[in-house]
């Protein structure tokens, strides 16, 4: 039974350790929470950069094209300006300071139209460039969204797996809201270091801002903690299993030595009851199961009550009665429990010689009724007449002992054939 409760313990240790485990779990979900809401930040994040460069292009362009409309502006005015060369160079008459003129306007038309070529070639590489990050961009985006909904969706899906688990374990281990209350009225919050906290806290939130990476093997780790909470949960069903069935075992054993435990102390109470009356010639006296109504937890008291006493506990006896009354519960004991051999080293010590005739007397029953052997270790000469086999250590000379032995009934028979 005792290894059978250390079993209990053990699980139940398990039990507890496994539940820390699927805390340690849970501490991880959160973590891959507050990496979700980072991965959501940079995607809005990404999202503004994205109708910011779509600004720029929109600007750009709309540039592009009154840059246009100014060169194609300035190509009429070139071809007036030739067609004025050619009129004035068919009109000999005109002046020549007007010829001038033409020619200087020619020049800064056509000076304005490189600084255009040039300004128009800058801007197709800029909006090319523009354009090249904006695909980029949209690429990273709509992968970050993709990745964004797939995490979402493992994270609802682990966080309603958590809920049900978490009242699955409240059921099971039948926490009631009034227990959990109480249990945090009891908490000492004067053990919290609360600079220690504030440090952690300080150290997490520059962690969170730190972050830049999206962490590309956040669903593989997803998936290896979902398949440890299905292992965790496994091995706390089969081990809530196990102790059911050693509770159950265990109830089934203390039930069974229950009943033999007060079925033998009904049997020796009675047999002890009689043999007291025949070692005192009268009185009575009974066990009584103390301390606990659970007999395997019980204490036993022996009250006695010798011929012209009243009733009390054996430990106010003088010590003659107390060896008779110990004796008188050994050989009840013997008689409903027996063994090969009983031991009694020096039991009539205490005893007088009318009392010692008794006890002898007792032996000598006792025997015959067992059918077992009795081996008395004593010095009273009246005991070892009633012994059937007498050994002695003897020292005829100094630092030499010697084995004696004298067999009792083989010397009766021998008086008696005489």
């Amino acid at each position: 039974i005792t290894k059978e409760s250390g079993e209990i313990v053990n699980v139940k240790k398990i039990v507890s350790a496994k539940n820390k485990e699927n805390n340690i779990l849970k501490d991880k979900y959160e973590n891959l929470r507050i990496q979700f809401e980072i991965n959501k930040k940079q995607k809005d994040a990404e999202t503004i950069r994205k109708e910011k460069i779509e600004e720029e292009i929109f600007a750009t362009k709309k540039q592009i094209k009154n840059t246009e409309y100014t060169l194609l502006a300035l190509k009429d005015d070139s071809k007036k300006a030739d067609y004025e060369e050619s009129i004035i160079l068919k009109k000999p008459d005109d002046s020549e300071k007007k010829i001038l003129d033409v020619e200087k306007s020619i020049e800064l038309n056509k000076i304005k139209l490189r600084e255009i070529d040039i300004h128009i070639n800058k801007n197709k590489s800029e909006l090319e460039t523009i354009v090249d990050r904006h695909n980029k961009f949209k690429v990273r985006i709509d992968s970050l969204k993709e990745d964004a909904i797939r995490k979402e969706a493992q994270l609802e899906q682990l966080n309603d797996y958590l809920k049900t688990e978490e009242e699955r374990i409240v059921t099971d281990l039948r926490i009631s809201k009034d227990e959990i209350k109480s249990s945090i009225n009891k908490f000492d919050y004067s053990n919290i270091d609360i600079k220690n906290s504030e440090m952690l806290l300080r150290n997490l939130k520059y962690k969170v801002d730190n972050i830049d990476d999206i962490n590309l093997t956040a669903e593989k780790e997803l998936k290896e903690l979902e398949n440890k909470i299905n292992t965790v949960l496994i091995e706390e069903k089969d081990l809530n299993n196990a102790a059911k069935k050693l509770e159950k075992a265990i109830e089934e054993l203390n039930k069974e030595a229950r009943n033999r435990v007060l079925n033998t102390f009904a049997s020796i109470n009675s047999t002890f009851s009689e043999l007291f009356k025949k070692l005192f010639d009268g009185g009575k006296a009974y066990l009584e199961l103390i301390e606990s109504e659970d007999p395997l937890e019980a204490g036993l008291e022996l009250l006695v009550s010798p011929p012209g006493k009243k009733l009390q506990r054996i430990s106010l006896l003088s010590g003659g009665e107390k060896a008779l009354a110990s004796l008188a519960l050994i050989f009840s004991t013997f008689i409903n429990k027996q063994t090969p051999i009983c031991i009694l080293d020096e039991v009539d010590a205490p005893l007088d010689d009318f009392n010692v005739e008794r006890f002898c007397s007792l032996l000598k029953e006792t025997t015959k009724i067992t059918n077992k052997k009795f081996l008395v270790i004593t010095h009273n000469k009246i005991t070892m007449g009633y012994m059937n086999k007498v050994y002695g250590v003897t020292m005829n000379e100094p630092g030499i002992s010697k084995l004696v032995s004298v067999n009792l009934d083989k010397i009766d028979s021998e008086f008696a054939a005489e």
